[in-house]
């Protein structure tokens, strides 16, 4: 296959990856040319540049394993992946293709230098990622702790840091003495070249349109009008790419945006009336300085209720969460982010040119990293945040409707009052338990791996892996318990030795108990991650041939059978030599389960089954 390097090569540990365009196939002997974009793997040793054209051989295959992964991919025009076998022939990238690739490649050389100085890994990480985009430097459990404190859209570059990189532009070119209607124009391509650099998000993007349309109605004299600028900049970004309607990124940025302009009014009235409420007899004796920051505090509470209230439908529909500690994190974030933006231009100035000046900067910021991080943790705590099922595309539709309806200023304002409870409603019947049911999945493994199978009871909100199964099954079965208010607390059955397989997906912080063979926990595959289980606090315990307790559930581990009793029902999990697994269900029905290359979710709803004499 020939084809043509579209993106900047990332390093992650399944090696080099890298968006592909072809140009040709090669099929018995002949080459056609075709179209088409890839997700290239390549392996650790590899080294290419941007546009670098390259012939391979390869194998294609489908996204099967993550649904929401294939569909972020196919949102960028990339609906295969590319296994790379070898390298066959490589040219190398000419004239502005290649100028346009060392560009793009600042951007790992400006990261190195904005975080050097900073000790804590994390920190460091987290800059990089907040400022140039690069999220994959964030672990994975760093980046939940923001997704759980709703605090994530600070990793995505959009208005709070074009608009303070902005302010720190001006800053200069006020130095040079041109008139205000002139100093955006000359901020703007250097406000481009960041958005491109950083990776071109649409929130960055959308950002990026809204400050051009602010300048040009400066540079004729104009009023500006944010949801004009707004309504502009999606009409643009859809236009290029439509799909970005199912991009979250894109609905966030659009959608939060639209949210706070809109309550503008009613956010200021709201304000007005708790000032005058909380100030109504000291107003005379107070100070102005203490009535300023009153008023301050609760404009900044209000916005974070609103900016609540615009996020809810989308975390629900997205993340399967809702977070209250976002209501005092986010409106704490700006010290920490109006420090850390503000910092960015002298440290890549001093990391290019002085390094041990940048060296000390990076010391002084490490400790904002680190309070930041801190309170992100507390707004992520157990109590703070709730998992929820997946809410359905039209009920999220209904939800923003009902938003915009309370904040469209719709008379009588008994409508907007409605609108507002049911909204509330919605929210509430979310976090309600689910129905006492019993539920069986399965997601067939592959390359003679046993498949993954779960039990849940919604009664216990705790899911029971009997089998993990291999990484990509396991990584599919999460998804659809994530998608049933199941992702947060998990209880292990750990039944083979390749716990380094699948011990990736399952974090030790997620675990409650684990259940094993002896022989299982003493293998040197499995006592690693054992151990990472005990100081996370995950009651571990060795069984073999006797029922075991495990949260409501009891376990019986026989060789590669596992049996499970709960609520007057006992299933069995039985596995092969050749990968098949057989599944006995409360009512003595038995299925299946083949390795397969492409796997496949099944999902049986379990009957209540009494044990009569």
């Amino acid at each position: 296959m020939m084809c043509k390097v579209g993106s900047v090569p990332v390093v992650n540990s399944y090696g080099v990856t890298v968006h592909l365009r072809i140009k040709g196939i090669e099929q018995d002997g002949k080459r056609e040319a075709c179209r088409g974009g890839l997700l290239g793997q390549f392996p650790p040793q590899s080294v290419f540049h941007y546009g670098d054209e390259l012939v391979l051989d390869c194998a294609i295959v489908d996204f099967s394993n993550d649904e929401f992964y294939a569909l972020l991919n196919r949102i960028q025009g990339l609906r295969q992946r590319c296994v790379v076998l070898k390298v066959v022939e490589q040219y190398p990238a000419r004239g502005l293709t290649r100028c346009w690739g060392k560009f793009l490649e600042w951007r790992e050389i400006l990261a190195d230098r904005l975080v050097s100085g900073i000790d804590d890994d994390i920190g460091a990480a987290m800059y990089a990622a907040m400022m140039l985009g690069l999220r994959n430097r964030l672990a994975t459990a760093t980046r939940e702790t923001f997704v759980r404190s709703a605090s994530v859209h600070l990793f995505s570059i959009s208005g709070l840091h074009v608009t303070m990189l902005c302010m720190c532009i001006m800053f200069f070119i006020r130095c040079s003495g041109l008139p205000l209607r002139y100093r955006t124009l000359l901020a703007l391509p250097v406000l481009l070249g960041y958005v491109l650099l950083s990776g071109g998000a649409p929130s960055a993007l959308r950002s990026y349109f809204m400050v051009v349309g602010a300048s040009l109605a400066i540079l004729q004299n104009r009023r500006h009008c944010n949801e004009n600028s707004l309504a502009l900049s999606a009409l643009l970004l859809l236009a290029v790419n439509p799909l970005y309607l199912l991009h979250s990124g894109f609905l966030f940025s659009f959608i939060l945006v639209t949210t706070l302009l809109r309550s503008g009014e009613p956010s200021d009235w709201l304000v007005e009336t708790l000032c005058e409420r909380r100030l109504w007899l000291p107003m005379k004796t107070m100070p102005r300085r203490w009535r300023n920051w009153m008023r301050n505090a609760c404009a900044v509470f209000v916005g974070s209720v609103v900016a609540w209230y615009g996020s809810c439908g989308l975390m629900m529909h997205f993340n399967c969460m809702l977070s209250f500690g976002s209501l005092f994190v986010n409106a704490l974030l700006a010290p920490f982010a109006t420090i850390l933006v503000f910092a960015f231009f002298p440290k890549i100035a001093l990391g290019l040119l002085w390094s041990q000046a940048s060296i000390l900067v990076g010391r002084v910021l490490t400790p904002v990293l680190r309070g930041l991080y801190i309170m992100c943790q507390i707004g992520a705590t157990e109590g703070l945040y709730r998992e929820t099922p997946a809410l359905p595309s039209l009920q999220t539709l209904c939800y923003y409707l009902l938003l915009f309806m309370v904040l469209s200023g719709l008379q009588p304002k008994r409508v907007r009052l409605a609108a507002f409870i049911v909204m509330n409603l919605m929210i509430a019947y979310s976090l309600l338990p689910p129905k006492n049911d019993a539920w069986l999945f399965a997601v067939n493994g592959e390359k003679s791996r046993p498949a993954c199978v779960a039990y849940i009871s919604t009664g216990s909100q705790t899911a029971v892996i009997l089998q993990p199964g291999s990484r990509s099954s396991l990584k599919k079965l999460l998804n659809e318990l994530k998608q049933r208010g199941f992702g947060g607390r998990l209880q292990l059955v750990m039944t083979d030795i390749y716990a380094t397989d699948w011990s990736r997906e399952l974090e030790p912080p997620r675990i409650t108990d684990l259940v094993a063979a002896p022989k299982m926990l003493e293998h040197r595959r499995n006592s690693t991650y054992a151990r990472l289980l005990r100081a996370s606090g995950t009651h571990v315990c060795a069984q073999d041939n006797d029922w075991m307790a495990i949260g409501a559930c009891k376990v019986k581990i026989d060789g590669s059978r596992v049996a499970l009793q709960h609520d007057g029902r006992e299933l069995c999990v039985e596995n092969d030599e050749g990968g098949t697994t057989r599944l006995t269900l409360p009512d003595g029905t038995i299925h299946e389960l083949p390795q397969g290359l492409k796997q496949t979710l099944h999902c049986w709803k379990l009957e209540r089954v009494l044990q009569e004499d």
